[in-house]
């Protein structure tokens, strides 16, 4: 499912609230929303989340609370195939802790790293193990979001954010969806 997200965020979520296809993906017990960063995966994860009574997991804080160290730090010093091995590991755990827990009946919205599906090992797991909704948000907007930002390892040169955001865009793009 594709859901563009071209507002505030405050907007984008009103939109989630007028989702009338929620059954389309309700009975899934996985839902995962991949897309590029500064979409919303997170605040609007938790808000669908709380919806539709399920339990909100992202990759990206799991991976920081795993590792012990922010996610900056493990590009700076480890580099980012690195990170994307994490991000696979990571993204294995949690559909194997869920599919354990399943039994007890609790369904997840996960929040995933923009870049996890770089990897065509983390497309095949998303797409066989759950829902996925792509937040797609334009680029500009994504910039107004994403100026201040100092914790996107791949975003450090603000002076052609717009065009790095493109870039990682039109890269990534055609394994969104």
């Amino acid at each position: 499912m594709l859901i563009t997200t071209n507002k505030t965020m405050e907007n984008d979520l009103n939109d989630l609230n007028d989702l009338n296809d929620l059954k389309d993906f309700k009975n899934s017990n996985l839902i995962f929303l991949v897309g590029l960063m500064g979409c919303g995966k997170t605040t609007i994860g938790q808000l669908l989340a709380e919806k539709l009574h399920y339990e909100f997991v992202d990759t990206d804080d799991l991976i920081v609370q795993n590792y012990q160290q922010d996610i900056n730090t493990i590009f700076h010093e480890k580099g980012e195939k690195f990170f994307r091995n994490l991000e696979t590991t990571t993204l294995q755990n949690v559909i194997n802790n869920t599919k354990n827990i399943k039994n007890n009946g609790k369904k997840y919205v996960i929040s995933t790293g923009g870049g996890i599906v770089l990897k065509y090992e983390n497309r095949q797991l998303l797409k066989q193990f759950g829902y996925n909704i792509y937040l797609q948000t334009d680029t500009n907007i994504l910039v107004q979001r994403l100026m201040t930002d100092t914790q996107r390892p791949l975003l450090k040169n603000k002076e052609n954010l717009a065009e790095n955001l493109q870039n990682l865009y039109n890269q990534r793009n055609k394994f969104y969806l």
